[in-house]
């Protein structure tokens, strides 16, 4: 009997573990799932934030990186970087902004912006020159000439990890004496360097 109630508890103790062992495993994603959805009504409520401030209802919000603290069980505090994308006059504000989200009552508080001037963060020249720079390059390389001349479009931004950013656009480049053609590139800089950690383009014939 006491062997049975031995195997009995040691039983028992397996299926907590094993209970456990699933808990944890499962903690992960779930909580990456909603900071996703936390991170979603920030953006939302800055937007409404800045629509407002702004008089200006076409204001869309683009991240650049963001980071999160939980603070506690009921508070997790966020803080970052992104542009206010101003359609009516195509322009991309910086500002850095915090805001405490609470998770009990599912909803942002205390959040604040401030606009930011231009940092190496927030150069769209400079990123476009350092872009056009290693793109030429590949170019050059790939043709076996310096005789080209590129004009970008557009392009858009996406942070890939804190110290590299993607971007995706459209252009056009002349290489040697023939004529401008349109040109689809993605390239991806380090934002430290500035230099391109991966070059991919697609010229029209």
């Amino acid at each position: 009997m006491k062997n049975q109630y031995g195997f009995r508890k040691a039983g028992i103790l397996i299926i907590c573990l094993m209970t456990l062992t699933v808990l944890s495993v499962r903690a992960e994603p779930n909580n990456k799932l909603e900071i996703d959805r936390y991170q979603n009504a920030l953006v939302q409520k800055l937007t409404e934030q800045l629509r407002a401030d702004l008089a200006d209802q076409t204001v869309e919000i683009k991240l650049n990186s963001v980071k999160h603290n939980e603070v506690s069980r009921s508070r997790i505090d966020f803080d970052g970087n992104a542009f206010a994308v101003v359609k009516t006059d195509k322009t991309e504000l910086p500002f850095q902004f915090t805001a405490k989200f609470n998770v009990n009552e599912q909803s942002v508080e205390d959040i604040d912006y401030q606009f930011v001037e231009a940092i190496s963060e927030f150069a769209p020249a400079a990123a476009e020159e350092s872009l056009m720079k290693e793109l030429m390059a590949q170019i050059s390389q790939d043709y076996q000439t310096t005789n080209i001349v590129i004009a970008i479009d557009r392009f858009e931004t996406a942070q890939i990890t804190a110290n590299k950013a993607k971007y995706e656009g459209l252009g056009e480049v002349r290489i040697g004496d023939v004529e401008w053609r349109k040109i689809k590139f993605n390239v991806v800089l380090d934002s430290q360097t500035r230099t391109a950690t991966m070059v991919s383009y697609d010229i029209q014939k």
